[in-house]
This record gives C-alpha cells, sequence and structure tokens, in this order.
C-alpha cells in the first residue's frame, strides 16, 4: 500500500518440525530484549518435545524475514549434529548461498568453539516466500584432556550476514576449545 507509515505487521508462520529428545521449541520473536520475553514483554511461548516426532510449532517471523528453527538434534560418535531450518516468512525473495553464522551458548554466555565450515561449496538458492532451507552444525562432546564438556542451553544463530541473531533453547553438551562444523544452507529436506 503505497504512503502507508508504521510499522509492519509481524506475520506467522506455521512450521511443522521432527523434534529430537531434549529440544526445545521456542516461539516468540527472536529479537526478545531478555532470553524468554517478548520484545512486547509477554512470555514467549516454550514446550520441550520428549521424543522424536513431528510436532506443529506457530512461530512469530522476526524483523529480518527469516525464521529459524531448530529441526532436530542427534548424537554419534562423540558428536552432535543439529539440523537447523530456516523459512522466508516474508513477503519477498531473498537467495540463501551461504553459510550461517552460530554461537552456542551456555548461561547466556558463547561457549568457546573454532567454527569450521564443512566441506563443499554453497549453491545458489533462491528462496521463495514459505520456502526453507536447511543446514547441519557440528561439535564435539567427548573430554578431550583436563576440559570437560559444558552444559549447552541455546544456540545463537545469524541465519545471513546482515541478520539479526535468533537464539534457540536446547539441552545438550559441548566441550571448550573444539571447533563447530557449519553446513551451507540446502534445499534438501534431510541434512
Amino acid at each position: 500500500m503505497a504512503g502507508r507509515s508504521g510499522p509492519r505487521p509481524r506475520r506467522v508462520a506455521t512450521l511443522t518440525l521432527a523434534v529430537a529428545v531434549g529440544v526445545t521449541v521456542v516461539a516468540g520473536p527472536a529479537r526478545a530484549a531478555v532470553p524468554g520475553t517478548r520484545a512486547d514483554g509477554g512470555r514467549a511461548t516454550t514446550a520441550t518435545v520428549p521424543a522424536p516426532f513431528p510436532v506443529r510449532a506457530t512461530v512469530l517471523c522476526p524483523g529480518s524475514g527469516l525464521a529459524v528453527t531448530a529441526d532436530r538434534l542427534e548424537g554419534a560418535a562423540g558428536q552432535r549434529y543439529l539440523t537447523l531450518r530456516m523459512v522466508n516468512c516474508s513477503d519477498s525473495i531473498t537467495r540463501a548461498d551461504r553459510w550461517p553464522q552460530v554461537a552456542l551458548l551456555a548461561d547466556g554466555q558463547r561457549v568457546p568453539l573454532t567454527p569450521v565450515t564443512e566441506p563443499g561449496q554453497p549453491l545458489p538458492v533462491v528462496l521463495h516466500p514459505g520456502r526453507s532451507v536447511v543446514c547441519v552444525v557440528r561439535w564435539g562432546t567427548v573430554p578431550t584432556g583436563d576440559t570437560e564438556p559444558v552444559e549447552v542451553d541455546g544456540i545463537a544463530v545469524w541465519p545471513l550476514p546482515g541478520a539479526p541473531a535468533q537464539h534457540l533453547a536446547l539441552d545438550t553438551t559441548a566441550v571448550p576449545g573444539t571447533t563447530i562444523g557449519i553446513g551451507p544452507w540446502h534445499t534438501g529436506t534431510e541434512a
């Protein structure tokens, strides 16, 4: 609408997610001033899903128009593998041909990990409104030398360069001082 002034209302995206044990789904704006609250002062809605079953979650679309969710958290051979999904909840087409930036959080503080982009080049992806892409993030959980794992309660995700961070709740562990492997966004449903 030409000539319209004022803030644009936030859209709501409804996603079907496959959520694994220990992952908490958080519904609320990603840019809340205090974790667990919404920008309007209300509480964010959270629900821990105890088993790997598909669930429907309503996620408010952040101002960037890109909503990030944690689809699945799996573990194998001393590693954790988290599948992230980014949905374009805006009215515009965007490109998703890069790696996200991520940081694991323990009590709101970054866990010191060295980011490493996983092998392979990201393919050009044109992300139409309502469409999504996925990527996998990998980190170690086995103690190294004198370094013990720490409890991780969240992950900060910067989906694309210039986009604000979105914070997702997690319940896992990580070993400080190790690497965190980050895969590029791609259109596959499985990572």
